[in-house]
This record gives C-alpha cells, structure tokens and sequence, in this order.
C-alpha cells in the first residue's frame, strides 16, 4: 500500500495533474497518510478491488466522520491503491506504457470533476472497478474490455454474432479529438493486446451517448462525432427526454436554463439549438468487426 505524500506527488506529477490538484491531494496524504482507519481501508480494496462497492460506501462515512471532502478523498484513495496495481501489471507481464495510459483516466476524471463541482477529486470512483479488477484497459485513445454480446444477433460477411458471444467492449475518456487516425490506432492496439491473429475478424462493441443516429440531423459536418458514428452499426438506439450526458457537452452548465447554456463551440450550439427546439437526445449500441488492420 502506498499514501505517502511523496508517492502520490510523483504519481500525480507523473500523470501531468494540474498543480493545485497535486498541492490538494498531497495535503490530504499529510493528514490521512498515518491515519489507521485510512489506511485499512486502502489495504482492504487492494486485496478485494472486486468489493470497490462496498468500500467506497465505508470511505464516505469516513469523509463525513473526519470533515473530508468526498469527491478529493475518492481520489486520494484510488491514487493510494495505484501502486499494488502496478505491481499487478508487472507481474502479469503488462507494460509500463499500458498501465500509466489506464490509469490516465484519473486525470480526465479529476478534470470533469473540477469542471462540474469546483473539486479536485471524482464523483464516480465506482466507474474504478474495471480498471483495478484488471479488467479494462487504456490502449492507445480508448479504454478496451472483455465483455459479452448484448443483443440476439447480428451478422456481417458471414460472421455471426448472438446473444452472450465473446466481444471487446470499449469506452470513450474525455481526453481530447476523437479522430479516425487515433480511433484506428487504438482498434490495432486493441486487436493485438485481445490476441488476434492472422487478419481474423474482431468483435467490438458500444454503448454511448456518441453513438444516437438522430445526431446526422443537427450536428455539425465533418464532427468527430459523426465520424466515429460511421465505425459503427448501429443496431439499437433510444430516445431520452433528459439530457443525462449534458454534462459531457455543457460542463457545470448543464442544468442552466436552456436559453442559458453555454454555446462557445460548435458542438454546444448544436446540442442548445436541439434542446430549445424540445427535440430529444439519446443513445446508441453498435458493432463492428476488425481485421488488425481496418474496419470490415
């Protein structure tokens, strides 16, 4: 286990953290670092990541008891827990690149979080889980993972997919463009890491707010979005009242008046004009196979 100040500032450092986060998060390792309670729950999710749940729930009691910031605390805790994670990568043979580019993603959610409440921290430290339990995995601009098939069936030159068949599922970090160059670098980093061979065809799946086809009807041409949509069969989709992702487009703004929100890029006077015109937004599951090299 690993809370010592000087860890978590070369950590942080390493991860190219804004400075006052690492000033925060360091002066929260000089109050809990010998803390036993702290510390036992570190331990504890170290050797159970599976049981992050349930640790997470003891660790806002904590928070509450000792007057810590939650959000700054989910942070410290997951940063704490990073070293035996390292360890594991080692072990299992999983280079240094791949760890610092999974873990990454901490930086993304501080980031979001400071954005949405002011705080240096995480307001979803359950979305971890699949990241210590080693399970999902940064390579390249995107986040790959075993997962299952979710829909009956689909079929494509021949290949067949049903309901349970093995998939890569993947998921997108706010970490910048979504561009066709990096989208495909991270599809052949992905293909290699998952084993595949000899040009046999890969199954990758998503579900995302990115992937509504009603999107061709107010965004912007020649948007990433649109782009990324064309990866993609897009085989299921639904229409939501709420825009529950407006976060991701409008920050901390998202829940201003809607002749309110922010319209500084293309993207947010898109999704504005969509919202005032009372039409709905949405989410989409697609598919598609690759062969190591392209898109099939």
């Amino acid at each position: 286990m690993s809370t010592k100040k000087e860890d978590i500032k070369a950590l942080t450092e390493k991860l190219d953290f804004p400075q006052e986060a690492i000033d925060t998060l360091c002066a929260c390792a000089d109050r809990l670092e010998d803390n036993k309670e702290f510390c036992k729950l570190v331990s504890g999710f170290e050797k159970r990541p599976n049981k992050l749940d349930a640790f997470l729930k003891d660790l806002k009691s904590f928070a509450d008891k000792n007057g810590e910031n939650e959000y700054t605390l989910n942070m410290y805790f997951l940063l704490s827990a990073c070293g035996k994670l390292h360890k594991r990568y080692k072990r299992k043979g999983i280079s240094d690149e791949i760890f610092y580019k999974t873990i990454e993603d901490l930086k993304w959610k501080l980031l979001e979080c400071h954005e949405c409440e002011e705080v240096w921290g995480t307001f979803v430290p359950g979305w971890y889980r699949g990241f210590f339990i080693m399970n999902r995995f940064g390579l390249g601009r995107l986040q790959f993972e075993k997962s299952r098939f979710g829909e009956k069936r689909y079929e494509k030159n021949g290949i067949v997919l049903r309901k349970g068949s093995r998939v890569i599922g993947f998921h997108i970090p706010s970490s910048g463009p979504l561009t066709k160059e990096s989208r495909i670098d991270a599809y052949k980093r992905a293909y290699k890491f998952y084993g595949g061979k000899n040009g046999k065809p890969m199954a990758f799946v998503c579900g995302s707010w990115l992937l509504y086809p009603p999107h061709r009807e107010f965004l912007p041409e020649g948007c990433n979005i649109l782009d990324f949509m064309d990866d993609f069969d897009i085989i299921k989709y639904e229409d939501k009242k709420d825009f529950h992702d407006g976060w991701r487009v409008f920050g901390k703004h998202s829940d201003a008046p809607l002749d309110q929100l922010p319209e500084n890029t293309s993207l947010q006077r898109a999704f504005a004009k969509r919202l005032r015109e009372g039409k709905p937004t949405g989410s989409g599951y697609g598919v598609f196979f690759f062969d190591g090299e392209k898109i099939l």
